[in-house]
């Protein structure tokens, strides 16, 4: 298994007023990073991929080493360290999702348990450690919650999240 993560901006902007000539900008080239399968430095072995649905008013907590949530691989999502985690909400949501801040929280990138990054209607989040990864600590530091913003609608999101079993 290869895993290819790629941030790709592409087009041009030509200012309507430019201060020097009309030169547009063009965006640089995507930067790649590329996994291989394994529990080393630039290596994953575990996959997570859910579409889901949250009702106004609730949330969805992730467990990185449990067995509620099924890896790609139809097996128990048990990870060690976090490599990268990607959440699109959809931009028919109304409401926002909100990320973070669960009981027995995954830490990983956030400073504080208690950190939460809003997500809004199309917006997305790509969060990625290919060398070293975030630890999981099972039962104390393994969840990754996701919460609907407010009430009134249900909110929509792609989520996959990868890393290591060791």
């Amino acid at each position: 298994m290869a895993f290819d993560v790629a941030v790709n901006f592409s087009g041009f902007f030509t200012p309507s007023v430019p201060d020097l000539g009309s030169m547009p900008w063009k965006p640089p080239a995507p930067v790649l990073t590329s996994l291989a399968q394994g529990t080393a430095s630039g290596e994953a072995d575990v996959i997570y991929a859910d579409s889901r649905t949250i009702a106004a008013s609730s949330s969805y907590s992730i467990d990185l080493t449990g067995t509620a949530d099924l890896n790609v691989f139809n097996g128990s999502l048990a990870l060690a360290k976090v490599k990268g985690i990607w959440i699109y909400a959809l931009n028919t949501n109304t409401n926002s999702v909100v990320v973070g801040n669960g009981t027995n929280p995954f830490v990983g990138p956030f400073s504080a348990g208690t950190i939460t990054l809003t997500i809004p209607p199309g917006g997305e989040l790509l969060l990625t450690a290919p060398v070293g990864g975030w630890t999981v600590t099972a039962g104390t530091g393994d969840i990754l919650k996701l919460a609907n913003s407010s009430s009134g609608t249900g909110v929509d999101l792609r989520a996959i999240i990868w890393g290591t079993s060791a």
